[in-house]
């Protein structure tokens, strides 16, 4: 979109959304001047405003008393009245009635010229101060040359025709910023936010159990010196095959990590950690199954269980907790064994010689006499 244009539809929309103002451009000048020539074209006892823009470039809005006095009468009484411009100084009262135009009107004339590639230099002005003269407008505005538009309005459908100026510093066009970095994906922060708790291992200490016991605040434990150099991250209950030096930042403690393959040297201390961790965490041992269900055996005598022969008491009271017991796999099917014949014989060893008699036949008659005596020692009298 051309400049004036863009500037022209600026100011008409700006107006029209803040007071419903009608506000038409009947003219647009546009000119490059230096700095000299710009503050020459300007007209004496206008209301001068510095305008503030990107990186610390100024630049300068102008509007003369007839501009002025429409903007106070459609904010005081609603519409602009036909008449000659008020005899008078401008004031920061009239620079701040001035200032919601100023900032809505620039704001649009860079978005109408952002459709092109050479709209840049109108980016990011808005409304600063207002400035007492020419003379003090100068030696706020630091460019060598400005690009100047003159803009003739109609206000209040002729009711009133006013001047406004506006100038943008010649200046640079800025490096193109670097794009934004793509958004994450929506897998991604599943696995960004679980948290990593690391554990750093300075040196290992042996100790019996009751002096560990007995260690309490303020002891003093010695570590060997080399440590420092050779501190460890743990994650969980395995060490991370890297060494880190133990030291601090900023009055933090620090560690900062070395090449992985400078710990390839120690990699039978990582394991026994390692495996010392794991023996720890697992000391509590395995889940044993709940066996509450179960009946226990009560004394005998109680309940029944122990009269007569004993049985029928168990027997009622493994009936009754039948429906408590799991119910058994199915277990597999097992060879046949050989109970009898000549293979039996075979698979036997030889049993050994006795060292003692014993009768010819089972029927032969022998009494407890025939057997040996066996020197024993004394019962001690009780």
């Amino acid at each position: 979109m051309p400049p004036a244009k863009a500037l022209r539809l600026a100011l008409a929309r700006a107006a029209d959304h803040l007071w419903s103002l009608a506000a038409q451009a009947q003219g647009i000048r546009e000119e490059i001047l230096d700095q000299e020539a710009l503050l020459d074209s300007l007209e004496a006892g206008a209301l001068y405003i510095l305008l503030d823009g990107p990186e610390g470039h100024a630049g300068a809005a102008v509007l003369d008393m007839q501009a002025v006095a429409a903007l106070i009468e459609v904010q005081t009484m609603g519409r602009v009245v036909p008449g000659p411009p008020p005899d008078r100084p401008p004031t920061h009262t009239d620079a701040a009635i001035a200032a919601p135009l100023l900032d809505r009107m620039l704001r649009g004339f860079a978005r109408n010229l952002s459709d092109g590639s050479d709209g840049w230099w109108a980016e990011g002005f808005r409304f600063g101060d207002r400035i007492e003269d020419r003379r003090t407008l100068g030696l706020m505005l630091k460019g060598a040359e400005y690009r100047s538009f003159r803009v003739t309005v109609d206000f209040g459908q002729g009711a009133r025709t006013g001047e406004i100026v506006l100038a943008f510093p010649d200046r640079a066009r800025p490096a193109p910023e670097e794009p934004a970095p793509p958004p994450p994906t929506r897998t991604a922060p599943l696995w960004e936010r679980i948290p990593a708790e690391l554990m750093a291992v300075v040196d290992r200490l042996d100790m019996s159990v009751a002096e560990a016991m007995a260690l309490k605040p303020g002891d003093i434990l010695r570590l060997d010196r080399s440590a420092l150099g050779a501190t460890r991250l743990a994650a969980g209950d395995r060490l991370l095959p890297m060494l880190c030096d133990l030291g601090q930042s900023e009055g933090m403690r620090a560690l900062r990590l070395r090449p992985p393959e400078e710990a390839g040297g120690d990699s039978a201390g990582a394991a026994g950690f390692t495996a010392a961790l794991g023996d720890a965490a697992g000391a509590a041992g395995p889940e044993l199954p709940n066996l509450s269900g179960l009946p226990l055996s009560p004394e005998p005598g109680a309940d029944g269980w122990g009269e007569g022969s004993g049985t029928d008491g168990s027997l009622a009271a493994f009936a009754a907790a039948e429906g408590t017991l799991p119910e058994a796999g199915a277990l597999p099917d097992l060879p046949d064994l050989p109970l009898s014949g000549p293979d039996m014989a075979e698979d036997l060893p030889d049993l050994p010689p006795l060292d003692f008699d014993l009768p010819d036949n089972a029927t032969e008659d022998w009494t407890p006499g025939d057997l040996p005596e066996l020197d024993l020692p004394d019962a001690a009298e009780g």
